[in-house]
């Protein structure tokens, strides 16, 4: 099985327990031999890669700080980067 076989399995749960108005969003990493592997379910409106009309890249953290937090304090982001995406406000993501 690969993980893309997963993506009809991905909907089928955001149709039935999540916001009817937002996507899907698979995976957003690595998928051939991460290093570290993180599952993120339901993505929420604050995540402005479930909007539809998102044209950027669909991860599951893009818009939420939370995710960001950890990834800083695991040490995966330096000081700078990790400040500038906290100092971001919801339209500004890119």
């Amino acid at each position: 099985m690969k993980i893309s076989d997963l993506n009809p399995k991905y909907d089928k749960l955001q149709q039935e327990y999540g916001a009817k108005e937002l996507t899907s969003i698979y995976n957003g990493g690595c998928t051939n031999n991460p290093d570290i592997c993180f599952v993120f379910m339901n993505p929420t409106g604050r995540n402005i890669a479930s909007d539809p009309n998102w044209k950027g890249r669909r991860s599951p953290w893009i818009g939420t700080k939370n995710i960001w937090k950890l990834f800083y304090r695991i040490g995966l982001l330096d000081e700078k980067i990790y400040e500038n995406i906290m100092d971001k406000k919801p339209q500004e993501w890119d």
